[in-house]
């Protein structure tokens, strides 16, 4: 119904954000990470929605990402996972470490975020692997980037790895040698870190 709002922030706080659009208040709820990338109060900000209707109430959410929306979304389809459950896995962890604990059944990691059991990380980890690839394609933009990080993030997941390790990897290869170097000075550090 709603895509997103553009107005001037009203109020912050790490929970929620109000933005004033046309003489009307509208008071989303956000993670903390939505909160960290927002501009400060009085400024203006575009924010996607997420309107969420529960019996006889409406309630906006409100993100920075369509990143972090579409993991919201599928994080509430998961049963036992309502939008406060969400928000709280979203306000824990960016949406790419989140699809990492997915892969890699990191159920530790999921059960840290207040208000996650063991049942619904397990839940959590079940349903989203079966979306995986989908989710992946749209958290991760869609797949490596060009040029040489996205020439060793390929040349990583032909030997094998997945693109969220391969990607990994040449992000710790590239704080170790530059943001210039080629895909085999990449290719050479990536592959000492794994």
């Amino acid at each position: 119904m709603y895509e997103y709002i553009r107005g001037e922030i009203v109020a912050k706080s790490p929970t929620h954000v109000i933005l004033d659009a046309g003489g009307i208040g509208y008071r989303m709820s956000i993670s903390a990470n939505a909160y960290e990338k927002l501009p400060p109060r009085g400024q203006s900000a575009t924010v996607l929605v997420h309107l969420h209707v529960r019996e006889d109430v409406l309630c906006l959410y409100g993100f920075v990402t369509q990143e972090e929306r579409e993991l919201f979304g599928r994080l509430t389809d998961v049963s036992g996972v309502g939008p406060k459950g969400a928000l709280a896995l979203l306000s824990g962890a960016t949406p790419e470490r989140l699809l990492t604990a997915v892969e890699e059944g990191d159920l530790a990691f999921l059960k840290s975020v207040k208000g996650v059991g063991e049942k619904i990380a397990k839940r959590i980890i079940t349903e989203l692997r079966a979306d995986y690839p989908q989710l992946e394609a749209v958290v991760l933009h869609r797949g490596p980037a060009a040029g040489p990080v996205g020439d060793a993030v390929q040349a990583l997941m032909q030997l094998g790895a997945k693109q969220v390790e391969a990607t990994r990897a040449v992000k710790l290869a590239i704080e170790k040698t530059g943001p210039d170097a080629s895909v085999e000075e990449l290719l050479r550090e990536a592959l000492r870190a794994r």
